[in-house]
């Protein structure tokens, strides 16, 4: 899982054009989700469900912040 995310994660950011400050929130809001993502393949399985439900939450949180 955790290598899916992050191939899709790298994705997003080579085939970003967005310029100005809306591309500075959106980088903004993007880079916490990489250290969510270096816990859900861990060996700490409470850890790593934790950091699933933030995931989860942070992504549900982005129509706070964009349109």
């Amino acid at each position: 899982m955790r290598a899916e995310l992050e191939t899709t994660f790298q994705n997003i950011f080579k085939q970003c054009t967005m310029k100005g400050p809306a591309h500075d929130q959106l980088h903004n809001y993007l880079l916490p989700m990489k250290a969510l993502f270096e816990k859900i393949d861990g060996d700490n399985t409470t850890e790593a469900e934790a950091a699933i439900g933030q995931l989860k939450q942070h992504l549900t949180d982005y129509q706070t912040f964009f349109q």
